[in-house]
């Protein structure tokens, strides 16, 4: 049963399982505000959990209203979090970086690091695939609300030596790199932490 733009009053979320018809439905209803002058693709945000799912999305409406319309809100979750909070960052000291510059930042501070404080982990450290580990260890911390101090207080109190390199490390890489708040790829909330 088709919906029609003017049976909406407020905003409308579509939920339904696989192969449902929810991207028709979706721009059809797009394609109806926008003709019938209800809404224009400013005023329009269409969100979705995949990449593919928006970029299908986008691709569909494109081809039926083929007009020259630049950048609309149709994206995922979290990429129209992070946008928001580049466009609209609530602290203007905190840097939103992506996960390819957070891993850059990551093999500089660890090559910058005194590789005393590694230990036996100093082999390691131009490693690409180290540099991803610790980036995930440090998002688990993030996400577990664990604060670097707290940390680091831990592993002094009786945590192995790999512990202790690798709380220096988080240690190193908070005091090195910009603030990152949200990234692609991560959740707004918990890097915000």
């Amino acid at each position: 049963m088709p919906i029609d733009i003017q049976d909406i009053n407020g905003p409308l979320r579509v939920l339904a399982g696989p192969g449902t018809g929810k991207t028709r439905a979706l721009v059809d209803l797009y394609e109806q505000a926008v003709l019938r002058r209800v809404a224009t693709r400013d005023q329009i945000l269409a969100l979705t959990f995949s990449t593919g799912a928006a970029e299908e999305i986008g691709r569909r409406i494109d081809e039926r209203l083929q007009d020259d319309y630049g950048e609309a809100w149709i994206s995922t979750f979290h990429s129209f979090c992070w946008r928001v909070l580049r466009d609209h960052a609530p602290d203007a000291h905190r840097m939103l970086i992506n996960s390819f510059q957070e891993s850059i930042v990551m093999r500089q501070v660890l090559a910058e690091v005194d590789p005393d404080v590694l230990g036996a982990l100093v082999g390691v450290r131009r490693s690409d695939a180290f540099a991803r580990d610790l980036l995930g260890f440090v998002s688990l911390m993030k996400q577990n609300l664990v604060h670097p101090a707290a940390f680091i207080l831990a592993t002094e109190a009786g945590g192995s030596d790999r512990l202790r390199a690798l709380a220096a490390e988080e240690a190193a890489e908070e005091a090195t790199a910009p603030s990152s708040c949200c990234s692609p790829g991560t959740s707004c909330a918990s890097s915000c932490a």
